[in-house]
């Protein structure tokens, strides 16, 4: 369960910007709220929208939870000693390129609260910490600070935190997290905190074609039996015409390759797992037809992409984070996907997206749900929330946001 999130310096965001999930006073639909297993945290929104005109920085917002994700899965396992790490500061300023990123996270995960962060430039990670809240009490389990006067640490573990630590801590090289490089020495106690970035958080940022972003999970899915009937229940629920699904999985042959191919090629392509994949309409007289899938509407292929993920996401409670999440999909379809999170969500499963459509404003969600991004006189990203106007119960906010009442709309000069 993600409560919030911080991000400093970093593409378009300069000074601190912070994402909250914790839900407001307001008792309008209850049911996009729900209470967390954990004493230390409030009720929680099961999700969030984000607004904002092109160039604002909704993507970077997304991209930097993204970058923060691959940071601590990728670290310890991949580099060596000296690497630079993927550092991309504010650099409409003077001081962004002389100044670290930072992340930080606060999250549920198996009962537990974490607040965990670090910052880094493109050399070495400045700082690094990690607080627990297995109760209402905070635990501080360990911190570590960059000493630039002679390139090293200054260490804190807290009582609480068990474990070899001082192996650990050796273990880790400037360019890595400490997180990172205990669980990958078996560290029992942060196993839980580790494993919420690889197991519960699945960020589609707005850089490459979406099934690639999806590592083909829902293909995988569909050769389980099983699975597949409850992909394809839930694609016809979305009335999108589709009868059954055939996949099909296998590993590139010789002959599937055109002779005038470079051997370089050949040779990285033989063997790699290629599916095929099949979709069966019924049309008139009991009679059917197969489209694949490069045959389907844009529309179609999302959606199909987005159904294994959307069943796993509730199934196990996960976040799922989206930029541009309206890219191709109908209104409805829209509200089927968000329906389901907020009405067929025993787990507490999260959505976090960004788009433009200004028609999901009116009957889906609270005010709390609402956020703005846009650039100040700075060039500087800034994100807001809607409750920041005092917005009244029932208030037009798809009318009030069209008109500039909350800001985050393009200014156009038509001189």
């Amino acid at each position: 369960m993600l409560v919030e999130f911080n991000v400093s310096n970093f593409r378009s965001i300069y000074e601190k910007q912070t994402l909250s999930m914790v839900s407001g006073s307001g008792k309008e639909k209850l049911e996009n709220t729900f209470t967390p297993d954990n004493a230390a945290t409030p009720n929680l929104l099961k999700s969030s929208v984000i607004y904002g005109p092109n160039a604002s920085g909704k993507s970077n917002l997304i991209t930097a939870l993204h970058e923060m994700q691959s940071i601590v899965l990728q670290s310890a396992r991949s580099g060596q000693e000296g690497d630079k790490i993927d550092y991309e500061p504010f650099l409409l300023n003077t001081t962004g390129k002389l100044e670290p990123t930072e992340f930080e996270v606060i999250f549920v995960e198996a009962g537990v609260r974490y607040q965990y962060g670090f910052s880094f430039n493109e050399d070495h990670i400045e700082e690094e910490w990690l607080i627990a809240y297995p109760t209402n009490k905070a635990q501080r389990w360990f911190h570590r600070l960059f000493i630039p006067k002679d390139s090293s640490y200054e260490w804190y573990f807290g009582p609480k935190f068990t474990g070899p630590k001082k192996l650990h801590q050796n273990a880790t090289r400037k360019n890595a997290l400490f997180l990172s490089t205990a669980v990958q020495l078996n560290s029992d106690i942060l196993k839980a905190a580790f494993s919420w970035f690889g197991n519960r958080l699945t960020v589609i940022p707005l850089d490459q074609d979406f099934s690639n972003r999806l590592g083909g999970f829902t293909t995988r899915q569909c050769l389980d039996s099983e699975q597949k009937e409850k992909i394809l229940s839930f694609l016809q629920q979305a009335d999108l015409g589709i009868q059954d699904i055939q996949v099909e999985i296998k590993k590139v042959q010789k002959e599937d390759l055109p002779n005038d191919l470079p051997q370089e090629f050949s040779k990285a392509l033989l063997g790699q797992e290629i599916s095929r994949i099949e979709f069966i309409h019924e049309i008139s007289d009991g009679q059917s037809v197969r489209f694949s899938i490069e045959q389907e509407s844009d529309g179609t292929k999302k959606m199909f992409e987005l159904s294994g993920i959307w069943m796993d996401v509730l199934s196990e409670g996960k976040i799922i984070i989206i930029d541009e999440f309206d890219n191709s999909l109908h209104q409805h379809l829209l509200n089927f996907l968000i329906h389901k999170i907020h009405a067929q969500n025993p787990k507490g499963a999260q959505l976090i997206f960004t788009t433009h459509n200004v028609n999901l404003m009116e009957g889906n969600f609270r005010r709390d749900q609402f956020w703005f991004v846009e650039r100040n006189r700075n060039n500087e990203s800034r994100l807001y929330p809607l409750s920041k106007f005092s917005v009244r119960k029932g208030e037009a906010i798809k009318n009030n946001y069209l008109r500039g009442s909350y800001g985050a709309i393009p200014i156009i000069d038509e001189d």
